[in-house]
């Protein structure tokens, strides 16, 4: 484990460096010294020779071979080398060390070939005479530029390597000497710089721990220094960060914990990560020992589950109903959003679970009050209505003529009146039923026959007030559709176009195509209806100039079934309308074929 610790890297690796340096420096030092010494010691030879030239060339222009081999033998004494004359046809006449008539011809020599082409030939190599290797150094003795003999000296080998050895031991001794130092240096400078990272590694093992009110020393080393200044600065905002996140969090439980609505959020792994105290209520569990397990073990309700499940499938936003039985029926709205990390991952879901128990009761209450009405006044109307046609068709006869036609007429469209009423009334339920329970069919449809067929039905009350109406639509416009319930979605907006309109004026009928929507526009040139009734325009009985739609003959539910049709479609209507300017109502259809 010691050897892992960053003084145990740095050290042996700043030893390297040095001692792979001092190798260098020694190997090629003992290289050139030696050089540089073999260079000295053929120099100071050539000298040796030079001086003792001019003698031995006069004395073999004379013939004295004894004289030479007696001043050669005291050269060698004096100069502490040997000294040896050679004639050009290779005899030995004069030599320090040995007796020439005992030696060997010497014409074969190399640096006695050498000398022949240079100032001077040299060698190192074995001297079969003394036994042992020696450097040679020979040159020409010449007369009247005649080659008359050649003078060589030469040193033993075994001097110069002792001289060598010698150098070499002294340069290991004191490379030995700075390896020692440069080892200390380089581990007192190992020790300045672990020992402050040293101080980083437990200022962070502090900071790991949750103490960011901990300082590191910074170092006199600027990159650490700078490095120590950064954990700081990282310490103190990290520091912030939580205390910031610990106070959204209180804010967030002390929001979620005063919401009327249940709020359940859930891994993808189908694990609890919170759960309000509305939610927990409704499902009957202990919000703080429902965390981190899994939804199936809390919640026994299989919709509730269902729910979860689809809302973990899938990335869009859904909305389901939820019934609870337990010791009293509940009934819950779910919605479900998708949550994301900061990687755009989906990490869960968030549901918000609103008890509609109330609404729910009222709404069926409404519905069915609606229906029985209906049905009640449905028989009278049809009595009245039969009535009237037996009085048109005979009747009159015991009856001022004028008076009686005046008062069945007004029966008749009062009868008529109440009858649209009904038939509205009965529409609207149905609508609502089955929008309700999902019984709504849909198919892929053309957009612009539904118009087309809506047009034609309105015409002719249309061509009764002059008003002209105008298409503009692409013919290949389709998506999913009831047609039936959509064609009464614009007969009902076409058909309040033309009654609000003034004569010989023009209803243009537009469609337009987004990414995501299907546009259908209604622009009137009518009276226009003030803002402050636009947002109550599709309530139930709800008109904007009550005496002039009675005139007119509406119910007040028109608007309202144009709604729900297109709540069934998962679409909606938009108003736009200026007083004297006329109105745009605009279908908002989704853009999907299936």
């Amino acid at each position: 484990m010691r050897k892992n610790k960053l003084i145990w890297r740095l050290f042996p690796s700043y030893m390297l460096v040095t001692l792979l340096s001092l190798t260098a420096i020694t190997f090629y030092a003992s290289k050139s010294l030696r050089q540089f010494y073999l260079d000295q010691t053929k120099n100071s030879l050539f000298a040796r020779a030079c001086f003792f030239a001019p003698k031995a060339t006069s004395m073999i222009e004379e013939h004295k071979y004894k004289e030479i081999n007696l001043l050669a033998k005291k050269l060698g004494t004096q100069t502490k080398s040997r000294v040896t004359v050679i004639l050009p046809s290779g005899q030995v006449v004069a030599d320090s060390n040995e007796d020439p008539a005992l030696m060997e011809n010497h014409a074969d020599r190399p640096e006695l070939k050498t000398a022949l082409t240079n100032d001077y030939g040299s060698s190192i190599r074995y001297s079969s005479t003394l036994d042992y290797n020696m450097m040679y150094v020979a040159i020409e003795l010449q007369s009247n530029g005649n080659v008359i003999g050649f003078l060589r000296t030469s040193v033993s080998v075994k001097a110069i390597k002792r001289t060598l050895t010698d150098i070499f031991f002294k340069l290991i001794f004191f490379g030995l000497i700075i390896a020692v130092l440069s080892a200390l240096i380089c581990w007192i400078a190992s020790k300045r710089i672990t020992k402050p990272i040293e101080n980083i590694r437990k200022g962070a093992e502090k900071f790991a721990q949750g103490n960011f009110c901990h300082r590191i020393i910074p170092s006199n080393i600027a990159e650490l220094k700078n490095l120590s200044i950064s954990l700081n600065n990282m310490a103190e905002q990290l520091d912030n960060r939580i205390k910031t996140i610990i106070e959204h969090r209180k804010e967030i439980d002390t929001i979620l914990s005063s919401m009327v609505e249940g709020i359940l959020v859930v891994r993808t792994n189908e694990r609890i990560i919170t759960i309000n105290a509305s939610a927990a209520a409704v499902i009957n569990v202990n919000p703080d020992e429902v965390k981190n397990k899994l939804v199936q073990e809390i919640i026994r309700n299989t919709q509730i589950q269902g729910f979860v499940k689809d809302a973990l499938r899938t990335e869009k936003s859904l909305e389901q109903k939820v019934v609870l039985t337990n010791e009293k029926k509940i009934i819950l709205r779910g919605y479900a959003n998708s949550l994301y990390d900061s990687e755009n991952k989906k990490i869960g879901v968030l549901i918000v679970l609103k008890d509609i128990t109330k609404l729910y009761m009222l709404e069926n209450h409404r519905r069915e009050f609606v229906t029985n009405v209906s049905h009640e006044i449905k028989t009278p109307l049809t009595l009245i209505k039969g009535f009237v046609e037996t009085l048109k068709d005979g009747g009159l006869k015991n009856h001022n003529h004028r008076d009686a036609k005046r008062f069945l007429n007004i029966i008749e469209k009062q009868a008529n009146r109440l009858n649209t009423l009904v038939d509205d009334l009965l529409m609207l339920s149905k609508i609502e039923n089955d929008a309700e329970k999902k019984f709504i069919s849909r198919s892929a449809g053309n957009i612009a026959e539904v118009l087309k067929s809506a047009i034609s039905l309105c015409g002719i009350k249309a061509k009764k007030k002059n008003i002209k109406l105008f298409l503009k639509t692409d013919e290949n416009i389709s998506c999913s559709i009831n047609s039936l319930l959509l064609e009464q979605v614009f007969v009902n907006l076409i058909d309040n176009a033309v009654k609000y309109s003034p004569q010989g004026s023009i209803v243009n009928i537009q469609t337009t195509v987004n990414e995501f929507e299907i546009l259908i526009h209604i622009k009137d040139q009518g009276c226009g209806i003030e803002n402050e009734h636009i947002p109550r325009l599709f309530e139930r009985f709800y008109r904007v100039d009550k005496a002039r739609s009675r005139e007119e003959g509406g119910t007040g539910l028109g608007l309202s079934i144009v709604k729900f049709i297109m709540s069934a479609h998962n679409g909606h209507v938009t108003v736009q309308s200026k007083p004297a300017k006329g109105s745009v109502f605009t279908v908002h259809l989704p853009n999907i074929y299936n």
